[in-house]
């Protein structure tokens, strides 16, 4: 019952893999975002610009660990890191 992106700018889309390929602009509404490159184009969005990309209960999953928690914590963004 998901429905599963994958937005990565270094990737080139036209690998031979079948993903819903998105392009990071038009991410919106997200239930969750997992963060597992630690790509400096990520980086340079933010730990509020991925916010931004939510739902209203999202959450940000970050396997990467690209971002800080505790900054997460005071901006009341869900977040979990390993």
């Amino acid at each position: 019952g998901m429905d599963v992106s994958v937005c990565d700018p270094l990737v080139s889309q036209k690998i031979n893999v079948d993903m819903n390929w998105i392009q990071w602009n038009d991410l919106h509404d997200c239930d969750a975002m997992v963060i597992c490159q630690a790509h400096t184009v990520f980086l340079n969005e933010g730990l509020k610009g991925f916010a931004a990309k939510l739902g209203e209960r999202g959450i940000i999953i970050d396997i990467a660990a690209l971002f800080d928690e505790s900054t997460a914590a005071r901006e009341g963004i869900a977040y979990w890191c390993l």
